[in-house]
């Protein structure tokens, strides 16, 4: 009898397992699915940066770009970036010198960028597939924020890109947003960099619900 209920008990944690598993293959299905929605609203600001070697999602006012390549380079600062343009954080009070080491500042461009390194080394032909790889084999990068109903990729030191589950329903359809505190400590007012809000929103930290103030470039793709 008690070799009946261990095994019940292994079964029923078995299952468990796997449930969860199908749970969290939704959110990266589904934000696989809903990348691609987004690349399909602006199939003309997405294209393969030869010199870069990645994939490049230029943002509809030009100023900001996503980058990635699931084949790790190695002479490669990142695989997964964006880049941005300084000019309204120095003239917002942004002192280059101060920036952490993450945040790399280019003078030939006058483009900020930050992002991280990935595990995987198998590139693809196109930007979707790209994407999906880097999902499946980095799962923990992407997740689904249920207070503002999207995807956030995470690009490190809490810099993401969103994109929305359901495009036209909310503020901000593909969103660039980085972590505020990166600039104050450098000298930027946060509340004033031109092309960018600075939102207070609901968020989950463990189990508990906090407010986080950002620094934001929202599009919506579908006006």
């Amino acid at each position: 009898m008690k070799r009946i209920s261990k095994d019940l008990l292994i079964i029923s944690v078995f299952l468990l397992a796997i449930a969860s598993c199908q749970r969290l293959d939704i959110v990266g299905n589904n934000a696989i699915t809903k990348f691609e929605i987004i690349l399909n609203l602006i199939p003309e600001n997405i294209s393969f940066h030869e010199a870069k070697n990645a994939w490049e999602l230029v943002a509809p006012d030009g100023t900001t770009c996503f980058f990635y390549n699931s084949d790790t380079d190695e002479n490669r600062l990142f695989d997964i970036w964006i880049e941005f343009d300084a000019i309204p954080f120095i003239e917002s009070g942004l002192e280059i010198h101060r920036l952490p080491n993450h945040l790399i500042f280019d003078p030939e461009d006058s483009k900020i960028k930050t992002g991280i390194k990935i595990s995987t080394s198998v590139g693809f032909d196109t930007p979707i597939a790209t994407m999906e790889h880097i999902i499946r084999t980095n799962r923990k990068l992407i997740k689904y924020h249920e207070f503002g109903d999207h995807y956030g990729l995470d690009l490190g030191n809490n810099n993401m890109l969103h994109w929305a589950r359901r495009v036209e329903l909310i503020p901000g359809d593909l969103s660039f947003i980085l972590n505020q505190d990166q600039f104050i400590v450098a000298g930027v007012d946060v509340t004033n960099i031109s092309g960018w809000r600075n939102p207070t929103v609901r968020a989950h930290s463990g189990r508990r619900v906090v407010e986080e103030t950002r620094v934001v470039k929202p599009f919506n793709l579908t006006d």
